[in-house]
């Protein structure tokens, strides 16, 4: 139970980051765009 609950605060945090980097590529900031992808990337493959 805990894992899933886990699990799904980190999808929401990742979708949220994903969103932010669509968001800054689109207005060229493209050092945060990488780090909004590969933050919530890296966090994800953790409990894999």
């Amino acid at each position: 139970m805990y894992r899933e609950k886990s699990m799904d605060v980190m999808l929401r945090k990742a979708k949220e980051k994903f969103e932010s980097a669509i968001d800054d590529l689109q207005k060229g900031r493209y050092d945060s765009c990488i780090s909004n992808l590969y933050i919530p990337l890296f966090k994800l493959s953790l409990p894999i």
